[in-house]
């Protein structure tokens, strides 16, 4: 038994030198080795551990502050800065529209996205092509026609083109390729087409430039019994890689 108490205590006393000192903080206390505590942040406390000299804080990384259930008003108090909050809000250009709150040294400040008028439309319908920088993407207009009844035609403002231009949405009102006063509207209405004079000898008509049927009268009739259907001379060429100058079109004219 002799023997075994000396091997003892010198297991003992390495143990012992080894061990760290730890004393838990008091809430703003101090520690001989450490010092006197660090302040506690009051938006997330910290737990002081004095632990060989040094004070450690155990409590973690501090959770994320959750956003306000409803929108905040602007320079109401926030919990942290930089914190953004997003909420959906009725705004006066459309039935929905995001509100950011931001948390700055002022509170939260917030944000709505701007809203800008509705274009106005023109006074009278724009011919088809024609310029119409600065009109919104989005937006078209009605305009009223009098083709034996009342209807209309819409046109927007097509940005894909330099500079941007307008363009009828659909055929044209009145569905008579008669309607389209240009050659841009003609070539946008169904079953059209654009014919301009041709070549003729002095016993030839040569047709008015204008919108027509791509079928003519001799095939296709006229609208009302007392019209003529008569042949006309047009340009088969224009606008075409080819060199004749003198074709036949049917055309109905008033008796």
């Amino acid at each position: 038994m002799n023997r075994i108490a000396p091997l003892a205590l010198l297991f003992v006393l390495p143990l012992g030198a080894c061990t760290p000192t730890v004393t838990v903080g008091g809430g703003g206390g101090g520690d001989p080795s450490c010092g006197a505590e660090p302040a506690t942040n009051p938006d997330c406390p910290e737990a002081w551990v004095c632990q060989d000299g040094t004070w450690v804080d155990t409590s973690g990384a501090c959770p994320e502050p959750a956003c306000p259930l409803v929108e905040p008003s602007s320079g109401a108090a926030c919990p942290q800065l930089g914190m953004t909050c997003d909420y959906d809000v009725d705004v006066p250009c459309g039935p929905y529209g995001m509100m950011t709150a931001v948390c700055t040294t002022s509170g939260w400040q917030t944000a709505y996205p701007a809203c800008m008028p509705e274009p106005t439309c023109p006074a009278t319908a724009p011919t088809v092509g024609s310029d119409c920088t600065g009109f919104e993407d989005g937006y078209y207009c009605e305009f009223y026609v009098d083709c034996g009844e009342l209807a209309f035609e819409a046109m927007a403002c097509d940005l894909s083109t330099s500079p941007p231009t307008w363009q009828l949405q659909g055929t044209p009102a009145c569905g008579d390729c008669a309607t389209a006063g240009t050659k841009e509207a003609c070539g946008a209405t169904p079953g059209c087409g654009w014919l301009v004079p041709g070549c003729a000898d002095p016993a030839q008509t040569p047709i008015v430039e204008g919108c027509y049927p791509a079928t003519g009268c001799d095939l296709a009739g006229c609208a009302t019994a007392d019209e003529l259907c008569q042949p006309f001379v047009y340009d088969p060429c224009a606008d075409l890689p080819c060199n004749a100058c003198g074709g036949e079109y049917w055309a109905c004219v008033a008796p």
